[in-house]
């Protein structure tokens, strides 16, 4: 099963899908080759396989940014046409290779976290 192409849209979906993946996995083992692999090695085989990489920059190469304006087409209050343009950059990033790293990029962050203050779950929103 190629959990990348599940439809997860973020890493948690990605790390929650993942138990069902491995199994499934597993079962199309043979039993001999189960039963015959270390177990050490079968549990580093997996994690190699499915585990997502540390994201790392590439200190060789810097990250370049190129300011840059979008315009948008958008109607103002009084109905009529406008441009909007704002202010955005482009960035690129080196990374440093690694297995999976082309899933891990696919996935989002969530774009929310929890919390606790006080004994109470708080919500943070990005």
């Amino acid at each position: 099963m190629i959990i990348g192409g599940m439809g997860q849209h973020h890493i948690s979906d990605y790390y929650h899908n993942l138990p069902t993946a491995i199994r499934e996995d597993l079962a199309s083992e043979s039993d001999n080759n189960i039963v015959n692999t270390d177990s050490k090695e079968l549990e580093d085989y997996y994690f190699q396989k499915y585990a997502l990489p540390e994201i790392i920059l590439d200190p060789d190469r810097p990250s370049e940014t190129k300011p840059t304006r979008l315009t948008h087409e958008v109607v103002d209050l009084f109905g009529e046409p406008a441009v909007q343009e704002t202010n955005a950059a482009e960035v690129v990033i080196h990374l440093v290779p690694g297995n999976n790293l082309e899933t891990a990029l696919e996935c989002e962050a969530s774009t929310w976290t929890t919390y606790a203050v006080d004994g109470r779950i708080q919500l943070l929103e990005f």
